[in-house]
């Protein structure tokens, strides 16, 4: 699944993010390109990416308590298995 938001075109990614976030062209790139390193092969994030996600929120949202564990926040489930079936069939992302 990430294969299939990293392969499509970056300009075609970085204008829904412009459209959708209102800001500028050279934000979004920045926002795409940041956002690449951070997805896994199958569309998920890792624990590290996790950790670092929730940490940003709470401290946005002023939080005082430790937070709950990643797999009572995330849940890619879902994810992991459309991944799954797409291998299953044999689907490659178009270049």
């Amino acid at each position: 699944m990430a294969a299939l938001f990293m392969c499509a075109a970056a300009e075609a990614q970085t204008r829904k993010a412009r459209v959708a976030l209102r800001i500028d062209e050279a934000t979004a790139a920045k926002l795409y390109d940041s956002s690449r390193p951070m997805l896994t092969a199958d569309g998920t994030v890792s624990g590290e990416v996790e950790r670092k996600m929730t940490g940003f929120v709470l401290k946005t949202a002023g939080a005082k308590e430790p937070p709950p564990p990643s797999e009572k926040l995330y849940d890619f489930a879902l994810v992991k298995k459309a991944h799954l079936a797409l291998q299953a069939r044999g689907w490659q992302p178009v270049p």
